[in-house]
C-alpha cells in the first residue's frame, strides 16, 4: 500500500461509523455490473407483488426448512 493510500485509509477510518458505512456501500456498489440497478428494481417489484399476493390470500407461506428443501431438490435435478 502506498503512503498516500495509507493516509487515505487513516483519514477514512477516523470518520463516523455512519459515514464509513455510506462510503463502503458506495464502493461496493461501484463493483456491480451496469445492469444491477435494473435487476434490483425488478426484484423490488417482485417482492412487493409477492407480499401483496400473500396479504390477499392468493399464496401461502411455507416454513423456511421446507422452502430450502424444495430449493435443494430443484437445484440438483
Amino acid at each position: 500500500m502506498s503512503p498516500s493510500d495509507k493516509a487515505l485509509e487513516t483519514q477514512i477510518l477516523s470518520k463516523s461509523a455512519g459515514y464509513r458505512a455510506y462510503l463502503a456501500e458506495r464502493i461496493l456498489s461501484s463493483l456491480d455490473p451496469p445492469e444491477q440497478k435494473k435487476i434490483d428494481e425488478h426484484w423490488s417489484i417482485e417482492a412487493e407483488e409477492r407480499i401483496d399476493a400473500y396479504q390477499r390470500g392468493d399464496i401461502q407461506a411455507i416454513e423456511e426448512e421446507k422452502a430450502f428443501e424444495e430449493f435443494e431438490k430443484r437445484l440438483h435435478k
